[in-house]
């Protein structure tokens, strides 16, 4: 939810992924991330600001920390919006709210729209996880809302988001065994990719000679089950990998179809 890529035609190939994309003055405006697996020259970067929002927590931390609230929101279109009364179609819908979170405790209830976060205005749906993302946790939150006809406001102490990702190092070991990188499926990658939703997580490198590459894996195909088990993140893939024998059936999506791989993990030397 905090992707907002930038499209581009530069080529990315493996290598160079993590690289800088330029502009024609020569300035970083980007870091080439992914490419799109139904397109041929597709390629997708994540905009320099963004990237730069988080160095000072991986410098003072060690890691990110993103602000969570706890409401799930769709996007607000016009019949929606004639629906609620609004006058036009900006801001975020509210469709739930987790138990017991943030959202819960400021009172927000499904059918809010929330139209500004500490005086921000939410302009679409896609700009709430973002603005969100970037409070520190134990920040004060202020929502302006529509609600029944009327607008309101309510505010909530930001929480922590907890990623229920593995420690970097585990993830590491094993797409380094198996001579590919991947990382997981956003809303947007899975829109370019044709899938139905975010599900799954999306090779993004290939090492000649690997044996993924042996087994026929490529770049942009998405891993959906390992040994008939459902991975949606990187730490059910590598929780996945490490069981049993060690070869594992893989359920691939490539080009709106699906398709089965064997593929077998290294012993390690």
């Amino acid at each position: 939810p905090y992707d907002d890529f930038i499209q581009t035609d530069a080529s990315i190939n493996p290598g160079n992924s993590g690289g800088p994309l330029l502009n024609f003055h020569g300035e970083v405006i980007g870091i080439n991330t992914a490419i799109a697996a139904s397109g041929q020259g597709i390629g997708f970067a994540v905009p320099i600001n963004m990237a730069k929002d988080i160095i000072v927590p991986l410098k003072d931390r060690g890691r990110v920390t993103r602000g969570w609230i706890g409401v799930s929101i769709q996007e607000i279109t016009p019949e929606i919006a004639k629906s609620l009364g609004l006058k036009d179609t900006a801001g975020a819908l509210v469709s739930d709210v987790v138990p017991d979170s943030p959202g819960e405790k400021a009172g927000l209830k499904r059918g809010d729209v929330i139209l500004e976060l500490n005086g921000r205005p939410v302009k679409d749906y896609h700009d709430l996880p973002k603005m969100v993302a970037t409070l520190v946790p134990g920040d004060k939150a202020t929502f302006r809302l529509f609600r029944d006809g009327k607008e309101e406001t309510a505010s909530a102490a930001v929480a922590e988001l907890k990623e229920a990702e593995p420690s970097a190092s585990s993830t590491r070991d094993v797409q380094s065994q198996l001579g590919m990188s991947l990382q997981p499926v956003t809303p947007e990658i899975a829109k370019e990719l044709g899938l139905r939703r975010a599900e799954g997580v999306v090779v993004t490198e290939v090492e000649p000679n690997s044996v993924s590459g042996e087994a026929g894996i490529l770049r942009g195909d998405v891993v959906l089950e390992v040994n008939r088990r459902q991975v949606n993140n990187l730490r059910e893939f590598s929780e996945a990998m490490q069981k049993g024998d060690k070869s594992h059936l893989l359920l691939l999506y490539r080009g709106g179809s699906t398709f089965y791989v064997s593929l077998r993990v290294p012993e390690q030397k």
